[in-house]
Protein backbone atom coordinates (compact mmCIF):
# COMPACT_ATOMS: atom_id res chain seq x y z
CA UNK A 1 0.00 0.00 0.00
CA UNK A 2 1.47 3.51 -0.84
CA UNK A 3 0.70 6.08 1.96
CA UNK A 4 2.51 9.43 2.44
CA UNK A 5 2.43 11.34 5.95
CA UNK A 6 2.06 15.27 6.40
CA UNK A 7 5.50 17.08 8.15
CA UNK A 8 5.61 19.57 6.09
CA UNK A 9 3.73 22.95 6.15
CA UNK A 10 3.80 25.43 3.53
CA UNK A 11 1.58 28.91 3.63
CA UNK A 12 -0.67 29.24 1.15
CA UNK A 13 0.75 32.08 -1.64
CA UNK A 14 1.12 32.86 -5.42
CA UNK A 15 4.27 29.86 -5.45
CA UNK A 16 3.46 27.96 -2.91
CA UNK A 17 3.70 23.75 -3.78
CA UNK A 18 -0.10 23.63 -2.79
CA UNK A 19 -1.43 25.66 -5.42
CA UNK A 20 1.56 24.62 -8.25
CA UNK A 21 1.13 20.57 -7.88
CA UNK A 22 -1.75 19.44 -5.97
CA UNK A 23 0.53 17.67 -3.46
CA UNK A 24 -0.94 19.02 -0.18
CA UNK A 25 -4.29 18.34 1.83
CA UNK A 26 -5.42 21.74 3.49
CA UNK A 27 -1.90 23.61 2.84
CA UNK A 28 0.66 20.56 4.30
CA UNK A 29 2.97 18.79 1.45
CA UNK A 30 2.82 15.04 2.32
CA UNK A 31 6.51 13.41 2.76
CA UNK A 32 7.10 10.14 2.28
CA UNK A 33 8.59 8.42 5.61
CA UNK A 34 12.02 7.84 3.79
CA UNK A 35 12.06 10.81 2.78
CA UNK A 36 14.41 13.59 4.86
CA UNK A 37 13.25 16.87 5.40
CA UNK A 38 16.07 18.30 3.72
CA UNK A 39 15.48 16.07 0.21
CA UNK A 40 11.94 17.18 0.73
CA UNK A 41 12.32 20.56 0.51
CA UNK A 42 14.88 20.79 -1.78
CA UNK A 43 12.09 18.86 -4.34
CA UNK A 44 9.54 21.24 -3.75
CA UNK A 45 12.23 24.07 -4.62
CA UNK A 46 12.99 22.34 -7.89
CA UNK A 47 8.45 22.02 -8.60
CA UNK A 48 8.95 25.39 -7.68
CA UNK A 49 11.33 26.75 -10.34
CA UNK A 50 9.58 23.96 -13.02
CA UNK A 51 7.37 25.31 -15.51
CA UNK A 52 3.82 24.27 -16.46
CA UNK A 53 4.99 22.52 -19.15
CA UNK A 54 7.76 20.81 -17.41
CA UNK A 55 5.94 19.96 -14.83
CA UNK A 56 3.13 18.64 -17.07
CA UNK A 57 6.11 15.87 -18.21
CA UNK A 58 7.32 14.68 -14.60
CA UNK A 59 3.34 13.52 -14.09
CA UNK A 60 3.35 11.83 -17.56
CA UNK A 61 6.86 10.07 -17.17
CA UNK A 62 5.34 9.12 -13.09
CA UNK A 63 2.65 7.57 -14.44
CA UNK A 64 4.49 5.71 -17.48
CA UNK A 65 6.70 4.26 -14.80
CA UNK A 66 3.81 3.40 -12.55
CA UNK A 67 2.44 1.22 -15.33
CA UNK A 68 5.58 -0.21 -16.31
CA UNK A 69 6.33 -1.44 -12.37
CA UNK A 70 2.81 -2.65 -12.18
CA UNK A 71 3.30 -4.52 -15.55
CA UNK A 72 6.03 -6.24 -14.30
CA UNK A 73 4.23 -6.82 -10.61
CA UNK A 74 1.82 -9.31 -12.84
CA UNK A 75 4.25 -10.48 -14.28
CA UNK A 76 6.02 -11.78 -11.20
CA UNK A 77 2.69 -12.67 -9.94
CA UNK A 78 1.26 -14.38 -13.46
CA UNK A 79 4.17 -15.73 -15.61
CA UNK A 80 1.52 -17.94 -17.49
CA UNK A 81 0.06 -14.32 -18.85
CA UNK A 82 0.49 -13.98 -21.89
CA UNK A 83 0.91 -9.95 -23.01
CA UNK A 84 -3.03 -8.91 -23.45
CA UNK A 85 -3.85 -10.67 -20.33
CA UNK A 86 -1.15 -8.71 -18.00
CA UNK A 87 -2.53 -5.71 -19.68
CA UNK A 88 -5.75 -6.19 -18.52
CA UNK A 89 -4.36 -7.20 -15.18
CA UNK A 90 -2.94 -3.78 -14.89
CA UNK A 91 -6.17 -1.99 -15.97
CA UNK A 92 -7.76 -4.15 -13.57
CA UNK A 93 -5.28 -2.82 -11.07
CA UNK A 94 -6.39 1.17 -12.26
CA UNK A 95 -10.10 0.76 -12.21
CA UNK A 96 -13.20 -0.24 -9.87
CA UNK A 97 -13.94 -3.75 -10.10
CA UNK A 98 -17.84 -3.13 -11.24
CA UNK A 99 -15.85 -0.69 -14.03
CA UNK A 100 -13.55 -3.15 -14.90
CA UNK A 101 -15.46 -5.82 -15.25
CA UNK A 102 -18.55 -4.03 -17.49
CA UNK A 103 -15.57 -2.72 -19.93
CA UNK A 104 -14.11 -5.98 -20.39
CA UNK A 105 -16.47 -8.87 -19.18
CA UNK A 106 -14.56 -11.63 -21.44
CA UNK A 107 -11.87 -10.72 -18.88
CA UNK A 108 -13.62 -11.69 -15.40
CA UNK A 109 -10.76 -13.94 -14.63
CA UNK A 110 -7.82 -11.88 -15.05
CA UNK A 111 -6.57 -11.63 -11.95
CA UNK A 112 -4.31 -8.33 -10.98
Amino acid sequence: MLYASPTLTLKPDNGSLAEISGLSNNGTVMRSPDTSKAAATLQIEVLRRMGPEARLQAAIDLCRTSRVLLLEGVHKRHPEYNARQAELAVIRLTLPTDLFLAAYPEAEGILP
